[in-house]
């Protein structure tokens, strides 16, 4: 899902603490139905900017706060529907809104630039 943004760099830990992709990937899959509903398109592209985050100049990316609340806003019904909570380490009021946050496109060019000057440890 997350390999269409335009980033191929990550760093883990994630900004969640999940160590590797397949933590971040099992982390992703609690939203699988969510995404399968399609109740948010920007679901997926805050769900990639959350767990597989673009670096850039050596700090990992965490989405925009508008991006967040996006995917929340349009999710919100269903999550109440089946009787859960939006999860608390996803909270949008703990996200910023600066020119460094992804916000779904912008992020994509600045990482992919990125990219080419940074090499994996």
């Amino acid at each position: 899902m997350c390999l269409d943004f335009g980033y191929s760099y990550t760093m883990m830990p994630n900004g969640f603490g999940q160590a590797t992709q397949m933590e971040a990937s099992m982390g992703m899959n609690a939203f699988q139905s969510l995404i399968l509903l399609g109740c948010s398109p920007a679901l997926p592209s805050f769900l990639c900017a959350c767990f597989i985050q673009c670096v850039t100049n050596g700090i990992n990316v965490l989405p925009c706060r508008s991006l967040c609340e996006t995917a929340r806003s349009g999710c919100a019904s269903f999550i109440e529907a089946i009787g859960l909570e939006w999860p608390p380490e996803l909270d949008c009021a703990n996200l910023q809104e600066d020119e460094l946050c992804f916000n779904g496109t912008s992020m994509s060019e600045k990482c992919q630039a990125n990219r080419k000057s940074m090499t994996p440890p």
